[in-house]
């Protein structure tokens, strides 16, 4: 229905176009004038960058620290357990058969008796074929080839005896022989080096020296002796032998 002026009574032309009132327009406008416009889109400083590349490193600083701490723990913990290595100690020297003869061959059957400590607590050693020599000075007496193999758990010592036949050993140096036989004869009493070896250049390689042990003979039975001095308990064995170990293939976790 249409009214004056060629509009209908709901406010739109005769084509159809509606009109809204000028105060809806108003208020349109003032509420977007109210809202606030975003700022204006701006690059960091200088300033702000460098205190960021500053921020990062430090991070990085403390986490570097901290790793190289972590890691020296560690090397120590390591290195605790790998340098504790066995300790042998000599514990009796006993000889029978004994004879010098004039042409300086020594003849004697020996018994060497070794008290072996692991104080690893993770690791075990063994070693499989040690040579027990027997010196006077520096003049090799006799050897024991057929000690046992030697393998010890983790904290745990063991006793270990080797023998040998009675060999007879020529000693070349004359002065040497000489020099034994007085001691044998006239004061019953011979001080030997005692050496336990294992060389292996694919597994490890194992010295123990006990220096100055000596071996008295009675006026009785002069072809017998044995080691004076025996160690009363274990630690007194052990402060008469030193021991050096290179570990390659020697040591297991089971």
């Amino acid at each position: 229905m249409e009214a004056a002026g060629g509009k209908n009574v709901y406010g739109s032309y005769a084509i159809g176009i509606p009109l809204y009132p000028a105060t809806s327009t108003a208020a349109n406008a003032s509420i977007n004038a109210e809202q606030p416009s975003a700022p204006p889109l701006t690059q960091p400083t200088t300033r702000q960058r460098h205190l960021s590349a500053t921020a990062i490193a430090a991070y990085m600083l403390m986490f570097l620290a901290s790793a190289l701490c972590v890691a020296s723990v560690v090397l120590l913990v390591l290195l605790f357990v790998f340098t504790q290595s066995p300790k042998f100690g000599l514990t009796s020297v006993s000889v029978s058969k004994f004879n010098i003869s004039s042409g300086s061959e020594i003849t004697a059957e020996w018994e060497v008796g070794f008290l072996v400590r692991n104080p690893n607590p993770v690791w075990r050693h063994w070693f499989d074929h040690p040579v027990v020599s027997v010196y006077y000075r520096d003049q090799l007496v006799s050897e024991l080839e057929s000690f046992p193999q030697v393998k010890i758990p983790r904290k745990t010592t063991q006793s270990y005896m080797g023998k040998t036949v009675a060999l007879g050993k020529r000693i070349e140096d004359r002065e040497v022989a000489e020099a034994m036989a007085r001691d044998w004869s006239e004061k019953g009493v011979v001080a030997f080096t005692i050496r336990l070896l294992e060389t292996n250049y694919d597994y490890t390689n194992m010295k123990v020296t006990c220096g100055d042990v000596e071996v008295g003979f009675s006026r009785s039975k002069p072809q017998e002796g044995t080691m004076l001095l025996q160690q009363s308990n274990d630690s007194e064995a052990f402060t008469r032998c030193s021991t050096y170990v290179l570990y390659q293939n020697s040591i297991s976790l089971f």
